[in-house]
Parts: structure tokens; sequence; C-alpha cells
């Protein structure tokens, strides 16, 4: 089938809906899915058409990185996807361009060689850009500075277009694991990501480096900008996306009893925070380390959207618990691990607000009271996971239901109390 332009735009870009709007009608659009590998979509898509003119790109970028649907192309995986990019070049016609508009793609000599491999590779001639792409007011503009090739087609969108959107195609890049805040170092730290992120009413995902660990050592209670202890999630700031990109979780760490004495993410009302593909441990909270004594991992009072992550090792020493997570708003957790967490009273999950488990495990966790799995206040709804493990001294060491607990197509199995060990 021929197709002379194609358009692949990323879900994750802020307000996608409106760029799809204005393209051109003789332009065929397909949308990234987040859940998916971006460069299969492609791969997946291009291998229906030939003779195609122009491949547009539109999606979040870094230097020497495009980020696309659940994955990343850079130089260290690029070898991995050789034959997938190559055939890309052979749905296009002779004199084919790719035009990328991910911010910073093409940005110094790592950005250049990715953009240089990707002409080699396609046999297209390529367009990249090395600064902001989007807003002017943000520091964007939507030029493709640096080119491999001759370039003959037009951008995607019009000036029109281009001067009216709001946003910019950048995500945050995390690129040191050390927990510090300093404008003047030339990285961004992930404390200073969540600062950056919570300073603008704009949509923001927070890339995270698949397998690294990111220690919280910065000490320090009573204020809720994420200057010190846990990481401040706060209303106005548009919702917080934090994500892993690779096979591997990226670990938060907020070093146990000897470390920061805190939790690792304190949501506020009407904030809303996502964590994807992440591993939080070592929150600890209570009368022991003078923080407000609920959520050992996580406290959330707005919403928090957990999918494919684990909360594990986390503590709540007294009072309403939640060792792993303690929920006074809404929590959507999907295909994710509550394990090895402990608290007086629920050390998995302490629920007083919605919560909704699917696909998720909740094993191994410590009441030391009761409900070792889940104290549910609440709306609990419960499909398709697995509650087992679990340890209460006292009474329903699976859960503790004084709610409304809808469960459906689940395990509540091997848990352990001296009443009531499943519920």
């Amino acid at each position: 089938m021929n197709q002379a332009k194609l358009l692949f735009i990323d879900s994750k870009v802020e307000n996608y809906h409106y760029l799809i709007s204005q393209v051109d009608p003789q332009t065929k659009t397909v949308i990234l899915q987040p859940n998916q590998n971006g460069i299969d979509q492609i791969s997946k898509s291009l291998d229906q058409f030939q003779n195609v003119d122009t491949v547009h790109i539109i999606s979040h970028g870094a230097k020497g990185i495009l980020y696309l649907g659940n994955s990343l192309l850079n130089l260290d995986n690029i070898r991995l996807y050789v034959e997938s990019i190559q055939q890309w070049g052979k749905s296009l016609s002779a004199g084919g361009e790719i035009l990328i508009y991910g911010c910073q793609v093409a940005s110094g000599k790592e950005g250049r060689e990715f953009v240089r491999q990707l002409h080699q590779l396609t046999g297209a001639n390529i367009a990249a850009s090395e600064t902001l792409t989007g807003n002017v007011s943000k520091g964007g503009n939507w030029n493709l500075e640096v080119i491999f090739g001759q370039l003959k087609s037009a951008l995607a969108f019009t000036p029109e277009v281009r001067a009216s959107y709001a946003g910019v195609l950048a995500d945050i890049v995390v690129d040191t694991t050390d927990d510090v805040v300093d404008d003047s170092d030339g990285v961004t730290s992930l404390r200073e990501a969540i600062i950056e992120a919570n300073s603008t009413p704009e949509d923001d995902t927070i890339q995270l480096t698949a397998g690294a660990t990111y220690n919280l050592t910065i000490s320090g209670s009573d204020e809720d900008a994420s200057a010190t202890g846990d990481l401040d999630i706060v209303a106005g700031g548009g919702e917080i996306t934090v994500i892993s990109e690779g096979e591997e979780q990226a670990v938060i760490d907020a070093g146990g009893e000897t470390g920061i004495g805190d939790r690792v993410f304190d949501v506020l009302e009407d904030a809303v925070l996502q964590l994807e593909n992440v591993e939080i441990t070592g929150g600890v909270v209570g009368f022991v380390t003078n923080v407000s004594d609920s959520g050992g991992g996580i406290q959330n009072y707005g919403t928090v959207n957990i999918s494919n992550s684990t909360i594990s090792g986390n503590s709540a020493t007294f009072g309403f618990g939640g060792g792993g997570i303690s929920n006074g708003g809404t929590a959507n957790i999907s295909d994710s691990n509550i394990s090895g967490n402990s608290a007086v009273n629920a050390g998995g999950i302490s629920n007083g607000g919605i919560a909704n488990i699917s696909n998720s495990t909740i094993s191994g966790n410590l009441g030391s009271s009761y409900a070792a799995g889940i104290d549910n206040r609440g709306i609990a709804n419960i499909s398709n996971s697995t509650i087992s493990g679990n340890l209460g001294s006292s009474y329903a060491a699976g859960i503790d239901n004084r709610g409304i607990a809808n469960i459906s197509n689940s395990t509540i199995s091997s848990n352990s109390a001296s009443f009531g060990g499943g519920i």
C-alpha cells in the first residue's frame, strides 16, 4: 500500500489530541500506545506501506534518546533494533525522509551520532532537533537543526499550530543518582526533578534509568516542598509521572531507619502521581522518626496510579499504619507487588479512600497488631489479585474489612493470624 506521509505520535505527548486534529488530512496518523514497545509499533505500521516519502515522529526526547511507547531508543540499545530500523528504510521511497521532533535528540556529540546511525541504518534523509521543541515561552522552537542528507519536506504542522501549541516535547531526565539540590552542578537529581515538576501546572514525566538506585539522603521534615526528607507531590503541578524505561525497575530508597527517617512519597490533596516500573523501599514513619505515622512507602491524599512496580521494605511503626501505602484519596494499583512491608496496623495497605487493585500481589507483609495485608475502611475494589503469606499477630492477616470490599477472581490464602487469617 502506498502512503506519501506518515506521522507517529506518542500518546504521552502533552495534548497530543490537539496536534492530531491539526495534521494534514493526507497524512496518516498512528498513535503510539504507552504500554507497548514504540519501536515495534513503528515497525509494524511501516510494514504495511511502501514508497513513503515522509515519516514524522512526534515524541518526547532527550540528548541522544527517543522515548517511544514504553521503550526508548538510544546509542546503547540501537544495535538491538538494527534489523527493525533497516526495515523502516525499505518502506520509504527513494530520497525518503524522517523528521524527528523530540527535544534535544540531536544535541551534542552523542545526539548527533545517534541521528547519524539512524541515517545510516535507514538510508533516509533525517532531520532532528538539538534544542527544545515546542512553545517559545518555555524556551522551545520548531527548528530541526541537525540534518543528514537533503531535506525537502515541510514540517508536520502549520505556523499557526506551532505557535498555539502550549507544550514542549521533553521529559525531565534524571541523570544522577545522588540526592542533591544544586542548580549549578549541571545535572538533575530526582529531588530536583520533583521540585521542577511541582513548579509548573503542566503534566510532567520524569525519566529514571532502568536498574539504577536513587538513594534519598537529605533528611528533614515538616515541609511540603521536597527540599528535604520525602518527595512531596503538590496540587497545581499537573500530573507527575515517574517512570523507568526498560526491563529493570529503578529503585527509590529512603534508607530505612538509618536513612532520611521519612517515607518516600507524600502525595498531597488534589495532587496526582503516577509510578511506572519503579521500586519504592526504605521508607520509615512513626513516633521513632518524628514523621506523621501513616504510609511508610507512600502517603496519599490525592491520586496515585501505580503500575508494574514494587512497594517493599517500608514500615509505619505507629498509629493508622500502612507500612507500604496509606491511602486517603484514590489509589489505582495494577500489575504490582506490595510485599515485605510492616506496620502496627496494615503492613501492606491502609485504605481509607478508594483503592482499585488489579493483577497485583500483596504478600509477606507484617501487621504486629492486625491487618497485615490490607486494612480497608473505605472502598476496595480488588480483581485478579493474590493476597497471601501475610502475618498478623492478632487478627485479619489478609484483609481487615470495615468498609466496602468488592473482590473478584482473586486468591486469599496462606495468611496467618490468631483470629481471621484470611479476612
